[in-house]
């Protein structure tokens, strides 16, 4: 387990410079944690039901959830932020093809702030999803993050972007 400090240098540390459009400078970061599905505060609640359980297997229906982000797999690890946003089923199959979007609020305590947002389909027990922006720590980053299951309670996100 990492403390925010070690962290912060792993970011800085890995940052180095990457052409981009029009020739300008950009940073190749990463960065790592864990998403506590049932600790602290988190809520998850259905905004709208399936269409028809019995011939769409959820089809349509929506969920909207703001979960807690820690340093290490530990619930009682160090919290860096919230992880919220939503999920949307686009199968009519028994297996699972969500849409999510996802929003994470970070702060390591260190220096490091901001929040970044994430979209793409989730369908297995690792996916890789768009990063599609940031702010703060993160302006303008553009990349991916893989998001694998470890249980029901618990997932891992790791993030590799590139920022201004």
């Amino acid at each position: 387990m990492l403390c925010g400090a070690a962290l912060m240098a792993i970011v800085v540390a890995m940052s180095q410079p990457v052409v981009g459009e029009g020739g300008t400078s950009n940073a190749s970061s990463s960065l790592e944690y864990y998403v506590q599905v049932v600790v602290g505060s988190p809520y998850t609640g259905s905004v709208a039901a399936p269409l028809n359980v019995s011939t769409t297997y959820n089809f349509g229906s929506v969920e909207v959830f703001d979960f807690n982000i820690t340093e290490g797999a530990s619930n009682s690890s160090k919290s860096l932020g919230h992880v919220r946003g939503f999920t949307f089923q686009t199968s009519y199959t028994a297996t699972s093809h969500e849409v999510e979007v996802e929003v994470v609020s970070y702060d390591d305590g260190a220096g490091v702030n901001g929040t970044l947002s994430f979209q793409g389909l989730i369908n297995e027990s690792t996916n890789e999803i768009s990063i599609v922006g940031g702010s703060g720590s993160f302006r303008g980053a553009r990349g991916y993050v893989v998001i694998s299951l470890i249980n029901p309670n618990l997932y891992h996100h790791s993030l590799y972007f590139l920022h201004p």
